[in-house]
């Protein structure tokens, strides 16, 4: 009975440990990628207002929606398609805030900057 225990607790102590071999994505996370939101290039961010926020993040959120579902994209062997999901998500859930009538820093910045990301690798 105690070998039992023992080996059920090795087995325990294992697990964690090999967790991260199943990621098999050659990128770090997206939003590991990202500074906090101090800086914002959303041109209307200094206005914080929702009404004048919304057009710019739905701009970058069909750019990404367009680069997401292009065959050139998806079959890219470079990160353009991770950062077209990231955007589209991140911004998707920024559009979701502004249409509740909140501006939430977080998600504006993450929204911004995986646009940026995005578009960077474009070149």
């Amino acid at each position: 009975m105690r070998l039992y225990h023992i080996t059920v607790l090795a087995m325990l102590f294992a697990l964690p440990a090999s967790a991260g071999a199943a990621d098999l994505a050659p990128y770090p996370a997206p939003a590991a990628q990202c500074p906090p939101p101090v800086y914002m290039a959303i041109p209307a961010m200094d206005q914080a207002h929702p009404d004048a926020l919304l057009p710019e993040v739905q701009n970058r959120l069909s750019h990404a929606i367009e680069l997401y579902q292009s065959e050139s994209v998806v079959f890219n062997p470079g990160p353009v398609y991770t950062w077209a999901a990231a955007t589209k998500l991140s911004c998707g859930k920024a559009i979701g805030f502004l249409r509740s009538r909140e501006v939430n820093a977080l998600q504006l910045n993450e929204c911004d900057c995986f646009y940026r990301r995005m578009v960077a690798q474009l070149r």
